[in-house]
């Protein structure tokens, strides 16, 4: 059976954490760390918590950094199913992640 792309990365997180718990804990992109255990975005000296749909998505674009990414794309990769998620849903989500990060000083 094919595996989606990020669950097949997740899976290989996991088998890389059991054999070194240090690796992978956090993300870091430019001035941005993302916290892989706690779900966590840190900027600068402040921090946010993400629900695990931002978290989600914003783990999507640190591993994609240098694609361009589609609505459709993160609807099919993030829900498994471009149809049967509305498209709302993506874009509440993204609202709400875009709003937390402007609180912690990350402009987009």
């Amino acid at each position: 059976k094919p595996y989606d792309t990020l669950i097949l990365l997740e899976k290989i997180k996991r088998a890389l954490q059991l054999s070194n718990p240090s690796n992978f804990r956090e993300l870091v992109k430019k001035d941005c760390t993302l916290d892989l255990h706690l779900s966590i975005l840190k900027y600068q000296e402040q921090s946010i918590e993400l629900t695990r749909n931002e978290f989600r998505i914003l783990y999507y674009f640190f591993m994609n950094e240098d694609k361009v990414i589609s609505k459709e794309e993160l609807l099919e990769k993030l829900w498994n199913d471009k149809y049967y998620i509305d498209e709302n849903v993506l874009l509440v989500n993204m609202t709400r992640l875009k709003k937390k990060m402007k609180e912690i000083g990350i402009v987009h």
